[in-house]
């Protein structure tokens, strides 16, 4: 890929690991909170749930907005809104304010996740589409660890000044917005399934940006007017994407909420069981690592085949994996490494959900469906640690990994059906010449009306 395509999807990076770093930025100041700013602990368990009630609704209705006005000028609308949610957390005098500070904020990260992902894989070459996608997903708990670490240094360096991480992320989400201006383009796919005002202008500045070869600039799409007109929820709705959406929406939010019950939950297990704190943390830290590594061999493999063939298979070895450590759990050694598998293949199958949505969505309604998806996931990411807790008043603790095989191998089928479902569109060795038209080689740059059958052979609202 080009240097702008590369910049442009590092900006993207970036501003994924925002994310992370808000969604836990609160739980570590929680105990920083001076006394009276929380009367007891409902009030500090809403505050602690009003950002990921933003984020769930900003998913939900913000994100499709994207679908709409563009990629661009909505990733740089609420990177700039995220920046002054946290900026206003910093100035906040009492518990009121932090609570609508903290769900205003949340709407803006929530709808914010989607319309990156999209845009990423978007502006990827064909080839590298989907591993650059994997790679791309490592950014969220990259933002997780910096929150841990800031806030470890931030507190000792302003003594134990809690407004001091919010003022540290807004100026984090400023520098974002003000590199996001300058390096994101709009999505080339996007400017040629909706032809918004100045199209050709916009279109040539991003061909000319991203130094894109053989691109007729005046050819049309080969799209007729009824299916350019399919965008948003209409485009979830038609015969080919109706199941595809549920699976996309509902299949990874069960992938999603078989994460939060093991990884909530696999520290405070491992301490009891074992009677040592530290082992607790060791675990929950192999099994973070195992996530993490699940991404990068994700990345890896899509460089030369294509993992949605192995989506669901990788997601069954995952629920034999947490099998393996309930069968295993006295023989620490053992445990401990199936953790690790259990949590790589469960990170390889939840990247592929997400993945798929550039290959079988209109243009139009992909970062609708990947809001609801968010928005579902979320959800399900908070129902699950408390299902868990429930269940441990009645059964034997380490059982619950193996219950996570139940959500874990329902998702594998979801695997296996969107594969039957890319058969056609994705080739087996490689990921398949996808829509975009982001190809920077010359050599191997394609001329408008190949672009146009790319989109017309992927779009499923054209087939």
């Amino acid at each position: 890929m080009g240097r702008a395509q590369t910049a442009a999807i590092a900006c993207a990076f970036f501003a994924l690991t925002i994310d992370g770093f808000d969604v836990f930025v609160m739980g570590f100041l929680v105990p920083y909170l001076p006394d009276g700013f929380v009367e007891n602990d409902t009030q500090r368990g809403l505050l602690l749930s009003a950002g990921v009630f933003g984020m769930a609704a900003g998913a939900l209705l913000l994100a499709p907005l994207a679908d709409r006005v563009g990629r661009r000028r909505v990733i740089l609308t609420l990177t700039s809104s995220a920046a002054l949610g946290m900026l206003l957390c910093g100035l906040c005098a009492d518990y009121t304010q932090l609570f609508v500070a903290r769900v205003f904020t949340g709407l803006s990260i929530g709808a914010m996740a989607p319309a990156l992902t999209l845009l990423v894989q978007e502006l990827s070459n064909d080839r590298r589409r989907t591993s650059v996608f994997g790679l791309f997903t490592i950014a969220w708990p990259v933002g997780t660890l910096l929150s841990g670490l800031f806030s470890v240094g931030l507190m000792d360096r302003f003594d134990d000044n809690w407004r001091a991480m919010f003022f540290f992320g807004a100026a984090l989400g400023a520098l974002c917005a003000l590199i996001s201006f300058f390096t994101l383009p709009e999505s080339p796919e996007f400017l040629l399934a909706r032809r918004p005002d100045r199209f050709q202008e916009r279109l040539d500045a991003v061909i000319d940006k991203l130094r894109l070869a053989g691109v007729d600039r005046l050819a049309r799409p080969a799209v007729s007017e009824k299916q350019a007109d399919a965008g948003g929820v209409r485009g979830l709705l038609g015969p080919t994407t109706r199941g595809p959406a549920l699976v996309v929406v509902f299949l990874y939010s069960v992938t999603v909420f078989a994460v939060y019950w093991v990884t909530t939950w696999t520290p405070q297990i491992v301490a009891e069981e074992s009677g040592s704190a530290h082992a607790g943390s060791v675990a929950g830290t192999i099994l973070g690592l195992g996530t993490v590594t699940g991404a990068v061999v994700f990345a890896l493999y899509s460089v030369r085949f294509s993992p949605f063939k192995v989506h669901g298979l990788v997601l069954v070895l995952s629920a034999a994996s947490f099998i393996g450590v309930t069968l295993t759990f006295q023989a620490a050694g053992a445990a401990l490494v199936l953790t690790a598998l259990g949590g790589l293949f469960l990170q390889f199958g939840i990247i592929g959900f997400p993945a798929t949505v550039v290959y079988l969505f209109p243009v139009r309604s992909r970062v609708t469906v990947l809001g609801a998806q968010n928005f579902v996931s979320r959800t399900f990411g908070v129902l699950a640690p408390a299902a868990a807790g429930a269940l441990l008043s009645f059964m034997r603790p380490t059982t619950l990994f193996a219950l996570a095989a139940v959500p874990i191998t329902l998702a594998s089928l979801g695997g296996l059906y969107l594969w039957s479902r890319m058969k056609r569109l994705v080739p087996r060795e490689v990921p398949a010449e996808g829509a975009a038209v982001v190809d920077a080689a010359p050599a191997r740059g394609r001329t408008g009306a190949q672009v146009d059958k790319a989109a017309t052979d992927l779009d499923p609202a054209a087939g």
